[in-house]
């Protein structure tokens, strides 16, 4: 007996896709917005390396005794980011990464607020999307002065980077 020919078409579909967890894997495209009446404001757009990724409610959530405390992270990001979550104030959750977030890339991810709060109605989980600055700079000279001898000049000037250095 033949086997039904979907079955002959379904099957090597099915082998060619990748298990995977999708909380794991943060794919914004496929992640809710985040809830206006839950959260006002989160991480967005081009950050610099060593910035915090932040979430700002609409309305106090945290308890007063939980600020400044470190809390189980409901963020997962793509690439991974090591790091540690905290309460900055009682409407404001922070992810401070371990280690600088690498300049030029772009970060996926999602914030488990069902998790996090638990008797929220209107908790779910939403992506997030971010990019680190490119690392950058430019000049503006402002002028060549002699210093008394011809064979020793000073150029003045500024130096501007697009993010924090180190020295």
């Amino acid at each position: 007996m033949r086997p039904p020919t979907f079955l002959l078409l379904a099957l090597p579909l099915l082998l060619a896709t990748p298990a995977c967890s999708w909380f794991d894997d943060a794919p914004t495209e496929l992640a809710a917005e985040a809830p206006e009446t839950l959260v006002s404001a989160h991480t967005a757009g081009v950050v610099g390396r060593r910035s915090p990724i932040t979430v700002r409610f609409a309305r106090e959530v945290a308890l007063p005794e939980a600020v400044g405390k470190p809390v189980d992270s409901p963020f997962r990001f793509q690439p991974s980011i090591d790091g540690v979550a905290t309460w900055t104030s009682m409407a404001e959750l922070s992810f401070q990464p371990a280690a600088d977030l690498t300049p030029g890339a772009t970060y996926n991810g999602v914030v488990d607020l069902v998790t996090l709060l638990p008797g929220a109605d209107d908790a779910r989980i939403f992506g997030l999307s971010f990019t680190v600055v490119a690392a950058d700079f430019s000049t503006e000279l402002a002028g060549l002065a002699a210093d008394g001898d011809a064979a020793h000049q000073t150029m003045t000037g500024t130096l501007v980077l697009a993010d924090v250095a180190d020295a």
